[in-house]
């Protein structure tokens, strides 16, 4: 790893330059070459992170930033987190023994003919993951229309006053977010040290868990699309923790209590999400 951080040390950005420095030993003034790097990201999986940060370790008692290799942030990728949450949600979620199972996701990828949604995400991600978003997205769709009393989606919602759309922003705005609370009460389980579901209707729990990790899923994507990563900072505090539990990777358990020890660091507005 030493050869290889040696290797990419040379593409970091640094500035050399000479500037004088007094010897009081010898009374004399002296030219010295210093130089200052502007550090980049070195992406890669939690183990390659792991291996860099030790080889910068044992070069940290160098004098030269070149052999310290000073510059250089080793990080996770995105794609590694997506990766081993999708691991999470497939392990549960997309068995091929529930094929016969009416309602779960491998009997929806068969019926939707979809055999490239593979029983090992990181052979095929992107076909999972645009399954796992049409798979969310019918069933936030049918929470909507249980909550609204519609039988399909071409009915016209009785819950909802007839003359609505000629109210206010204002109004229309505290309706939606009513609608909103309703679908999120009963289809999403944000609660957490609660009693275990005691209910034997096996379907609706199904249903509500596996919204409640796609939504988590699709709250980390959006995050990495925009840029957020206070976002992606905040749903990783619960992620990796459900991440650990369910795959028992120490190393996410490590990483959620450096985010979640980072949280003690930044402003109040991201400490109160």
């Amino acid at each position: 790893m030493e050869e290889i951080l040696t290797h990419l040390h040379q593409y970091v950005p640094q500035i050399q330059y000479e500037k004088d420095v007094t010897v009081p030993v010898i009374n004399a003034t002296v030219k010295v070459t210093e130089g200052r790097t502007h550090s980049i990201l070195l992406g890669g999986d939690q183990l390659s992170q792991a291996r860099a940060r030790s080889a910068l370790k044992s070069k940290a008692n160098s004098q030269a930033p070149q052999k310290k290799l000073e510059g250089l942030i080793p990080t996770i990728e995105d794609w590694h987190t997506k990766l081993t949450l999708f691991e999470v949600i497939w392990k549960y979620f997309v068995r091929p023994e529930s094929s016969s199972d009416h309602g779960t996701a491998y009997q929806l990828r068969n019926l939707l003919g979809r055999s490239n949604v593979v029983t090992k995400p990181k052979k095929n991600l992107n076909a999972c993951e645009d399954f796992l978003i049409l798979l969310l997205r019918a069933y936030v769709t049918y929470a909507a229309m249980d909550v609204l009393q519609m039988e399909n989606v071409d009915d016209t919602s009785n819950s909802l006053a007839e003359d609505l759309w000629l109210k206010s922003n204002e109004h229309r705005r505290k309706v939606l977010d009513s609608i909103l609370t309703s679908i999120i009460d009963k289809f999403v389980d944000v609660k957490y040290n609660s009693e275990p579901l005691s209910s034997k209707d096996v379907v609706f729990s199904y249903a509500k868990q596996l919204i409640s990790i796609g939504c988590l899923y699709m709250e980390f994507a959006d995050g990495v699309k925009e840029g957020d990563g206070e976002g992606c900072c905040d749903v990783g505090a619960t992620s990796w923790l459900l991440l650990e539990t369910a795959t028992g990777r120490t190393m996410h358990l490590k990483q959620c209590n450096c985010c979640i020890s980072t949280s003690m660091l930044c402003p109040h507005s991201f400490q109160k999400r």
